[in-house]
């Protein structure tokens, strides 16, 4: 899956403006979907290494998580749940990345002259995979009892049945939020963090990353010599963390307005009614979504949006 060509939080190619018709609007960022998945398995080995986990383990868990998701990131993700909504004869569970991403993995890629489809994965990175779900940030996560239960009717809101499982579940926000102040930095839409962030967590990405990681590295070791089975941040790390998320949030608002979102919702779900009108099915066409990037979903809206051979544009 094309996840170098897809958006993290900022889009790879140009966003939607607002209006009927369709405008791209300029962005400077091009942190994608795929140099997130890099950077969480970069963060997670230096921990695992220290911690003594398997780190190949969480090498894969971290690089396969988002390979579910569709473009334009969480906006692509919405698009599809209210095409859902407005088609709920289609039979098929609310949309979620996560457990998209596991499909991929078990259905839709698959490894060069195999005989069978997925990629053969294990049942630990299959689960670290389908509950990484970053958006729900806890401080402290515990891996959940392993009943040997099958995945595949997961909706993916379990914790991981692994502590390297637990650990990639924390590095997704870890691995995002100093990325993000990072290039609303570079793109000159913020200057500087609130002094109650800086004093804590410092006033770089790379300065973050550093107090971070430590952090993580010192409370589950302390953790588990307290025979604790657990992945961590402490109090005072994870408020400022969180303060630097909102604080992300709030930036990132000012820039691509719900407004601008809710435009291109609008255009792909006029998109799958027009593969509807081709007798193509929503599983399919979320599997269509699975496997481009921005930039050709972009192109499949502008030539939606084309006139027809031979019309007259007036204006």
């Amino acid at each position: 899956m094309l996840s170098t060509g897809k958006t993290q939080v900022f889009p790879v190619v140009d966003w939607v403006k607002i209006d009927e018709g369709v405008e791209w609007k300029y962005t400077p960022i091009t942190t994608s979907r795929l140099f997130h998945a890099l950077r969480m398995a970069q963060l997670g080995k230096a921990c695992g290494r220290a911690l003594r986990l398997n780190e190949d383990l969480i090498e894969t868990i971290a690089l396969a998580h988002d390979m579910g998701h569709v473009p334009f990131g969480h906006a692509g993700e919405r698009a599809v749940q209210n095409i859902q909504k407005l088609n709920p004869e289609t039979g098929l569970p609310r949309f979620r990345h996560e457990v998209n991403s596991l499909r991929v993995v078990d259905q839709l890629e698959r490894i060069d002259g195999a005989y069978y489809q997925g990629l053969n994965l294990t049942y630990e990175v299959r689960d670290g995979i389908v509950n990484h779900c970053g958006e729900k940030r806890l401080r402290v996560l515990i891996p959940r009892e392993d009943d040997g239960s099958s995945l595949s009717g997961s909706c993916g809101e379990d914790m991981p049945v692994t502590l390297e499982g637990c650990l990639v579940r924390l590095m997704d926000f870890v691995g995002y939020a100093p990325q993000d102040f990072h290039d609303l930095k570079r793109a000159g839409l913020v200057e500087y963090l609130p002094e109650s962030i800086q004093k804590i967590l410092g006033v770089s990405a790379r300065q973050m990353y550093g107090r971070l990681i430590k952090d993580i590295i010192t409370q589950t070791s302390l953790a588990f010599s307290s025979g604790l089975k657990q992945i961590g941040l402490s109090i005072e790390v994870y408020q400022a963390l969180e303060e630097l998320i909102k604080f992300n949030g709030d930036a990132i608002m000012k820039f691509l307005s719900r407004h601008e979102k809710e435009v291109l919702i609008k255009q792909i779900i006029r998109l799958y009614e027009n593969y509807v009108k081709k007798n193509i099915g929503l599983q399919d066409f979320i599997d269509h979504l699975t496997g481009i990037t921005d930039a050709q979903l972009k192109n499949e809206i502008d030539e939606m949006n084309a006139p027809p051979d031979g019309a007259t544009v007036v204006g």
